[in-house]
């Protein structure tokens, strides 16, 4: 289509959502929980979880944390203890409230 490829990708909101979570979490150290051949969960500090769902079908995963936390991108909340259902091919990404 002649346009750069990253031309305007900063408008996209998806892409603001992304930016928010690396703001929140910039600084902080990275932890692996859970990393297998479908699923990537990396915790960022206290501030923020990063959910990478890379199957072709929908995973659950417990995360065993005593706050609430708050999806960016799906703007929905997650209480502690629960089971997340992520769907096939997607990602959270997950801040404290």
């Amino acid at each position: 289509n002649g346009k750069p490829r990253w031309k305007d990708a900063w408008n996209d909101p998806r892409m603001a959502k992304m930016i928010a979570f690396h703001n929140v979490t910039h600084g902080e150290s990275m932890t692996v929980l859970e990393g297998n051949d479908d699923m990537l969960v990396l915790k960022r500090g206290e501030k923020g979880i990063v959910v990478l769902n890379k199957s072709t079908r929908a995973q659950s995963l417990s995360l065993k944390t005593e706050c609430d936390w708050f999806d960016l991108m799906s703007d929905q909340s997650v209480k502690a203890g629960i089971e997340l259902k992520v769907p096939a091919k997607s990602f959270m990404l997950l801040v404290q409230k």
